[in-house]
Order: C-alpha cells, then sequence, then structure tokens
C-alpha cells in the first residue's frame, strides 16, 4: 500500500498521527510512505522515520524543484495565503513517484484511517483515473455529471469530490500523458473567464480537470468524513473545522481568547471534540506523541481530565480500540 502525503514543514511533524493510524489498520500489509515538499529539517524527517520504523514500513522523502508549481497561487487572497505551494505537488505524483509504482492514495496530513480500507485502496479503476470520496452526504452526483461546463465543476460550491482522500492511477496519469502544463492551462482558462477567486485550491483544479474521469467509492462519508456521521466511518478527514485535531484536545466551545476576534459557539464544535478525541488516541502510537502533546497549551493539558470526564458521552461515537 502506497501513501503519498504532500506538506510543507511546518504540519509534516503531525503526519506521523495520521501513518499510525495507517499501519496499526493494516498489519498484514507492507506500507511505503512518500513525501513530497521542498524539505524538512533533520527533527521532523527523523521522528517520521521512527514512526515507520515501529511498524516495519518504508519511507521516502521526494524533494520537488524550486517554482515548479510557483504559478498555482489560486483563489481568494486569504486562501492562497492559507496554502502553501505543497498543497499542489501529488498533482505529479506519476512523475515524482517511482514509475514502478502504478497506484498510491494521497491524503491530506489531516486523515485519519480508522479500519481496514484495503477495500477502497485495490478498487478497479475501471478506466478512470482516481478513486475518489465524497465529503458531503447530500449531492446529486448524476446531476452535477450531466454539466458539461468544467468552470461550473471547480467552483467551491460545485465540486463533486474532495480531493484530501483519493487513490490515483498514476500508470493511468502517465499513459494520459497528463503534465504540468494539464493543470495550469486549466488554471488560465479559469482565469481568462474571471473565475480564479471562485476556485478552491487544488480541489477546484482537480474537480474542473477530472470530474468525468474519477469513480466514486463507498457510500457517502465512508471513506472521508468529518463529523463522524454514521459513527463506523473508515477515513476521518478534519477538512473545514474549526482548528486541527493537533491545536487542542477537547472544548466544549470556543475560546475567543484562542480563537480570536471573539467568535461565538458554532453548531459544529461538537465535531471538532469527537474528531480530536479519536486523533489523540492515535498520536498515542506515534513517535513524537509526547512533543506533539508538550505544543498543546498548558490549561488544556491540565483540564483535559475534566473535559474528557464531562464529554465521555461524546467517544460512544468512536471505537476507541485501534488497530488490527
Amino acid at each position: 500500500m502506497n501513501i503519498i502525503y504532500s506538506c510543507d514543514n511546518k504540519v509534516a511533524k503531525y503526519a506521523t498521527t495520521s501513518m499510525a493510524s495507517v499501519c496499526v489498520n493494516h498489519c498484514d500489509e507492507q506500507v511505503n510512505f512518500y513525501f513530497l515538499s521542498r524539505g524538512f529539517d533533520e527533527y521532523t524527517i527523523g521522528e517520521i522515520k521512527k514512526t515507520a520504523a515501529m511498524y516495519g514500513a518504508n519511507v521516502e522523502f521526494i524533494k520537488v524543484p524550486d517554482g515548479m508549481f510557483a504559478d498555482f497561487r489560486i483563489g481568494k487572497q486569504e486562501y492562497q495565503n492559507y496554502w502553501p505551494e505543497e498543497t499542489y505537488y501529488y498533482f505529479m505524483a506519476h512523475e515524482l513517484l517511482p514509475h514502478s509504482i502504478a497506484r498510491a492514495l494521497y491524503m491530506d496530513v489531516d486523515v485519519i484511517v480508522s479500519a481496514d480500507i484495503r477495500s477502497y485502496y485495490y478498487d478497479s479503476f475501471d478506466g478512470k483515473l482516481m478513486l475518489v470520496t465524497r465529503s458531503e452526504k447530500d449531492i446529486d452526483v448524476e446531476q452535477m455529471m450531466k454539466k458539461p461546463d468544467r468552470l461550473f465543476l471547480s467552483s467551491s460550491m460545485n465540486e463533486i469530490f474532495n480531493t484530501g482522500v483519493l487513490v490515483m492511477n498514476l500508470e493511468g496519469f502517465r499513459k494520459n500523458n497528463i503534465n504540468i502544463n494539464t493543470y495550469l492551462e486549466f488554471v488560465n482558462y479559469v482565469e481568462q473567464n474571471g473565475m480564479k477567486e471562485e476556485l478552491f485550491a487544488d480541489q477546484g483544479i482537480m474537480n474542473g480537470i477530472f470530474a468525468d474521469k474519477v469513480k466514486l467509492c463507498g457510500r457517502p462519508l465512508e471513506y472521508n468524513d468529518n463529523f463522524n456521521m454514521y459513527g463506523d466511518s473508515k477515513i476521518l478527514h478534519a477538512a473545514g473545522h474549526i482548528v486541527k485535531p493537533w491545536v487542542f484536545r477537547m472544548r466544549p466551545n470556543i475560546d475567543p481568547l484562542v480563537y480570536g476576534n471573539g467568535r461565538k459557539p458554532f453548531e459544529w464544535v461538537e465535531a471538532n471534540i469527537r474528531l480530536s478525541l479519536i486523533w489523540w488516541e492515535y498520536a498515542k502510537l506515534a513517535s513524537n506523541y509526547e512533543a506533539m502533546l508538550a505544543e498543546v497549551e498548558q490549561f488544556e493539558k491540565l483540564k483535559y481530565n475534566e473535559y474528557n470526564e464531562k464529554y465521555t458521552a461524546l467517544a460512544k461515537w468512536y471505537k476507541y480500540k485501534v488497530g488490527c
């Protein structure tokens, strides 16, 4: 099983939790991790290697040539500042990874695998370039696919699939001669039509180009769930969350001192708490667990047991037994 992460040095150290979640749920599977980046510091490389070694996994660091994705600053200005250049590196995974690799699962760093996902990973491509997932429960995919306009499908309001989790047919990408210009031409096309600010980073580009070249897998949310709607989703993704799970362990509400702007609690705060619970359970299985824990504010460390007891009821959404 080949896993791709594409991230900068700032968040790479948190990938160890995602790595551990993959390994412990596939105990009899050889797992190979590939990191696409501009380079990591020695500490981060060391912890990633340690976590991989703990589970007998392989890891390879692939440095992407400078400037290869310099023209991919798209979307609204706040999005451009939020997503680094590394966001787009997986676009060229078929060229950056060894050509002997036919398929690989790309995952965002904020993804946790909570069950055996081989039925998804090894599913037939059926001539498509990607096996994709839905992170929205109620989406009429058939109706969406009737829209021929690529600009429509690339808009953040009309995307068919989520790009935080997808199995890439690397062999198919090579055979179809997908290259950097494939993406740049689409970005230019969108810009010429005055829609560049509507693109939601890599997700908008991938939907606009490949909407008719993907195979949707599983029921809605089965392989990409940021709310754990059913309680048995196999892949959990902290997409759209107020804060990432490594920023805090759990909170009953939004603290304006922490989150700024005096925000009021959102109705989906509980989703942050539920996902944070399971994320930290898997974090315990990573080599740098203590270091990640040390980053959490002292207040939250002191209050964790109190919150944990108060919110035990939320734990029913998760199975605390992790791994095989």
